[in-house]
């Protein structure tokens, strides 16, 4: 259980690449000394595979992650295949993250029907096709 002192971040793989470690140890050891969750979406951006950079990311927060456990929760977001692809590439990668949720895509007719809600409660859309 985290701590009244615990805060969330978030952040994308891109901009963890962009920042690079030295600004990512510093949010870890500053902003998340008592504790926290570090939400990275787009993770699979991380992947050694497509970007080098990425390996020294994960390099330094596997071990960070490992030594906070109970203070520290890193949760990663994605698309599944760039997350299946990044989950392989280290074997030790799905035991930090073992748990997963998936949100399967929308159909057309999920899509059709949030459009229509949203013309029904007063958004500024116009359909120029009548069928649709």
């Amino acid at each position: 259980v985290l701590g009244k002192e615990a805060q969330f971040k978030e952040t994308s793989g891109a901009k963890l690449i962009s920042d690079g470690v030295d600004k990512l140890k510093k949010l870890v050891e500053e902003e998340l000394k008592e504790g926290g969750v570090l939400f990275i979406d787009e993770a699979y951006q991380l992947n050694p595979k497509t970007n080098p950079l990425g390996g020294q990311i994960l390099d330094y927060l596997l071990p960070e992650m490992e030594n906070r456990r109970g203070t520290l929760v890193v949760i990663i977001a994605g698309y599944c295949k760039p997350m299946d692809d990044l989950m392989a590439f280290n074997e030790g990668l799905p035991s930090r993250f073992p748990e997963r949720l998936v949100f399967e895509d929308y159909d057309e007719s999920e899509l059709l029907q949030i459009l229509q809600n949203s013309l029904q409660m007063g958004g500024k859309w116009k359909l120029e096709d009548e069928k649709h």
